[in-house]
């Protein structure tokens, strides 16, 4: 029986640079991205409603949202809407998350 004894990447870490192992860490988070899906008009109404009955109503919401690549979801009270500012409050159980308007996905009345 021959056996190969061998120790695959392992080998070759020890002859590559820190900066060089630093990038293709970066290389491999990079193709994990996911892309933020299209959102259109007419979504963005239904959502732009739905909050606003979240605020009026004082009822929970549960929102989806796309920040750094990556979906993420938030259930909790939405704060006062100011148009002014492109940004609103989802107050959460244990904390207070600050979402942008691009950012949102979908949102559910709870």
């Amino acid at each position: 029986m021959n056996k190969i004894n061998d120790r695959g990447n392992m080998k070759w870490t020890a002859m590559m640079l820190p900066e060089h192992v630093e990038m293709l860490n970066e290389l491999n988070k990079q193709q994990e991205y996911k892309d933020k899906p299209i959102v259109d008009d007419q979504q963005v109404e239904l959502i732009a409603f739905k909050l606003m009955e979240a605020t009026d109503e004082n009822k929970k919401a549960w929102i989806k949202y796309f920040k750094n690549h990556d979906f993420h979801e938030v259930v909790g009270y939405v704060e006062p809407i100011f148009s002014f500012d492109n940004y609103f409050n989802c107050v959460d159980d244990e904390e207070v998350v600050r979402i942008h308007y691009d950012w949102l996905v979908d949102v559910e009345i709870v």
